[in-house]
């Protein structure tokens, strides 16, 4: 997977989708820790972010 483009001041993380498991890590240090959910979790929390606006 390519890595995105570095932006200093921004607050980014990347997110792959691999068999039953979302994971999800601070772009800005890719060797750091990786927060891995259940798909469904990982839709429910997308929903609850985008209607927060």
């Amino acid at each position: 997977m390519p890595q995105a483009p570095t932006h200093a001041n921004c607050d980014c993380v990347g997110i792959a989708v691999v068999p039953a498991t979302a994971a999800v890590r601070d772009s800005r240090i890719p060797a750091g820790p990786i927060l891995r959910v259940e798909p469904a979790a990982f839709s429910t929390f997308l929903r609850w972010t985008t209607a927060a606006g």
